[in-house]
């Protein structure tokens, strides 16, 4: 009796550790997202393209103004200053860029407004509300 009292304690605990392990993994890795009512403000995900850097997706915030043609992108974190600032929609990204699990996000490849020749990609989830507005600065 005394042994198998320890046994289901002992495998309690370890069901309890792996239970907390897997829900820490799964807050940490499900993409933070939010959208306003318009689609005009958003939390999104961006990162360089075109560089040897296998950089990690950096959480932005998306400020999209289609008068000017603009996204202002503010970054929060570590190794972020280089993110934020206007860029401009310049098309789809090249599926080469891309991974396999980006099939439930939008991606579009944006441009800095002060150095066209640095170029990122911005990926939000298809059922936001920004992606229609983001959708309108595609070039035609």
């Amino acid at each position: 009796m005394k042994m198998t009292a320890g046994l289901i304690n002992f495998l309690s605990t370890i069901a309890f550790i792996a239970l907390l392990a897997a829900s820490a993994w799964w807050l940490r890795n499900r993409g933070k997202h939010w959208s306003s009512d318009d689609g005009t403000h958003c939390i999104g995900q961006l990162k360089l393209a075109l560089t040897d850097d296998k950089s990690s997706w950096k959480e932005v915030r998306l400020h999209i103004d289609t008068s000017s043609q603009l996204v202002a992108c503010k970054a929060r974190g570590r190794n972020t200053a280089h993110l934020s600032g206007n860029w401009t929609v310049i098309g789809r990204p090249h599926s080469s860029h891309l991974a396999a699990q980006d099939l439930r996000y939008s991606s579009y490849a944006v441009a800095r407004i002060d150095d066209p020749e640095i170029v990122a990609i911005i990926r939000i989830p298809q059922e936001s509300s920004s992606t229609s507005v983001l959708n309108k600065l595609l070039p035609a």
